[in-house]
Formats: structure tokens, sequence, C-alpha cells
């Protein structure tokens, strides 16, 4: 049995057909609840948009499961879990999902005010834009769901049985369970080294469609700590969108200048102030300069790839770089005040068309 976390995406007509109306429900009990396993109560907050079919989902127990879908393969691996492509087992129409599984587990992230607390869904879940991956739902669970993996993919997943016993609260849930829109293909498959698709003026459009999702999260509050063209997403229609919100924090839990933890995202793509554990919207910013030099830079290899993105940390920029050079200085500044806004840098890449 799964506890329901964040907001739910109905998907029901009379076809089974995909309905994008939503309603917001959060739960009534706090954080430090989740452990106890005492997440019994749902209220609704926000707004709450009427499809066919509301009264009788307010009415039924709220229940997901992993036995609910098919699952087709392993779509994605990372430190924190694994992401499975997947879709409903009963529906006729076979739409796919994506589902993120990840272990609750002690920890010494001094961001989270509860060990267990799968900030996450906190902020995904307030994240309802369409240059933001789609969030469904999300639950936790005590139990494996293997019998819904393929042999290979099971034994490599998770188990009931943890090998360290110590990392969980034996009493309560041991996984967090995200639902979410899925996506078949990354910005980082785009950049392959050697290889690009895309010429000059579609490198712009593709970096100002990122800007225009950064600015999104920015604007909502959040600040990802983690981007990478692994992390930002191809739509169905080509449209682009920032996923995988497993570091991200709320902005306003730092005005008062308290540290996060350090050393948070992807090396390369990391602001020089996470070592230190400062946390701003600029960290997203020098990501993003990053992500800049890689879409505009044709690297022939790797090990090139890597020395120049590693020297970004030391002001260290390419003399053959055919994209902008004062913006790549600008977004990747050490200092983080003399980076610039996300709404700065479309005013920017505007003034150039």
């Amino acid at each position: 049995m799964g506890e329901l976390l964040g907001i739910i995406n109905k998907e029901s007509d009379e076809n089974d057909a995909i309905a994008c109306n939503t309603m917001t429900i959060r739960s009534a009990t706090s954080p430090s609840h989740w452990s106890k396993g005492c997440i019994s109560r749902l209220d609704f907050g926000g707004p709450l948009l009427y499809f066919n079919g509301l009264e009788e989902t307010i009415n039924v127990e709220l229940n997901p499961t992993m036995d609910l879908f098919k699952v087709s393969k392993q779509i994605g691996k990372g430190a924190a879990g694994k992401v499975y492509q997947c879709a409903y087992e009963d529906a006729q129409i076979k739409v796919q999902y994506a589902v993120k599984i990840t272990k609750v587990r002690k920890h010494d992230d001094i961001d989270a005010y509860n060990n267990n607390e799968p900030r996450e869904v906190h902020i995904i879940s307030c994240l309802k834009e369409p240059k933001i991956v789609t969030f469904y739902q999300a639950w936790i669970a005590n139990e494996c769901y293997e019998s819904n993996l393929n042999e290979e993919e099971a034994s490599d997943t998770y188990s009931d049985t943890p090998s360290d016993e110590s990392e969980f609260n034996l009493h309560g849930p041991k996984y967090v369970l995200i639902h979410m829109e899925f996506c078949c293909r990354t910005v980082k498959e785009i950049l392959v080294v050697g290889e690009r698709e895309i010429n000059l003026e579609q490198s712009w459009t593709l970096f100002e469609n990122i800007a225009q999702a950064v600015r999104c999260v920015h604007q909502k509050g959040a600040i990802h700590r983690d981007l990478k063209p692994g992390n930002i997403f191809v739509g169905a229609a080509g449209e682009i969108k920032i996923g995988d919100f497993g570091h991200a924090c709320w902005a306003r839990n730092y005005i008062d200048g308290q540290e996060g933890t350090p050393d948070r995202g992807s090396d390369l793509y990391a602001a020089p102030e996470l070592d230190h554990g400062q946390v701003t919207d600029r960290v997203d910013i020098y990501s993003l300069g990053v992500i800049f030099l890689e879409i505009f830079y044709p690297f022939k290899s790797d090990h090139e790839r890597y020395c120049l993105l590693k020297d970004l940390k030391s002001s260290k920029y390419p003399t053959d770089f055919v994209g902008d050079t004062l913006l790549l200085k600008k977004l990747t500044a050490i200092c983080p005040s003399d980076r610039p806004l996300a709404n700065d840098i479309l005013e920017y890449i505007g003034k150039r068309q």
C-alpha cells in the first residue's frame, strides 16, 4: 500500500485518453509523520479544476501502487535512484510514463529539515509549467515491485532487504516513487561529441528555450542545483523541459545567508560557490553557462570537452568559440553577483535577433 503525496494530474475520460486537468493535494500531516507511515488524511489546497469523474476520484480511496504499471525498461540511473519507462497495465491506450524510484535513507543533507523529506516531490509538484517535466503523482512504500521488471532489471533495482539496514528506518517507508511525464530524449543526446544535429541559429534557439525553462524554475522560487544536458529533456513535440529535481531547493531557505549542503550537483556544471554551501539562483546560471559552451563548441573528443568545461572554473575560455564569448564570461563569472539573472539573459538574446 502506498501513501499519496503532492499533486495528481488526473488522466480520465471515456476513452482512457489523456485529460490535462489537475487537482492539488497536500498532506494534512507534517513530513515527520512519513517515517511513521501516518499519512492518512488528504486536504485539497490551491485551485481545484473540474474534470469528468472528479466526484468519483474524491470519493474513492487513493492508493497508487507500482502493480498498476508494466515496466518496459530502465531509462535512467543515478546516485539517488533509478528511472523506468512504463505504462498502465490495463490501459487501452498505452501512454508511456517515467517512474523514478529512490530510497529513503538517513543522510547528512542539512538543507532538509527532516531526513525523510522527499523534497523533490515538494518542489516538482509546485512547478506546473509547460517547460517543466510534468509530475503526476508520488507515493511512499515499504515493499519492492520486482514482479513488474524483467529478471535483469529486477536484480539491479532494489529489494525488501537492503544490504545496509542501518540506512533505513525499519518501521517507516523505504522508497519514494515519483510518476512523471516520459520524454524520449535529452539535450545530452543532441550534443553528442563529434556529431551535431543543429546549426548555429538552431543552437541559439535551443539555448533560449533552456534559459526560458530556467526562468520558470526561478520564478517559482526554486533552485535546481543540477542543471546539465542530461537533466534537460525534449518533449514529444520537440519542446524543452527541465527535469530531475533531486538536488533542488527553495530559494527562500537561503535569504538569510544560511549555508546549504556542500558539493551538490555534477562537478563540471556546479558553480564554484557550491563547494562552500553558498546557494542562490546564480548557481543555476553558472550551470547554464557551461551548457552554453557545450551547445556552441563542437568538441572533437570527450577529453577535450572535459578540459574545456573544467577550465571555466579558472575563467579560461576557448579562443575559437563560435558563440558569444562576452555572454559566456558573464554566465560563468566566479563571483555569483556578476552573473546575470535568467530574465537578463533572455533580454540579451532578444537584442541580438
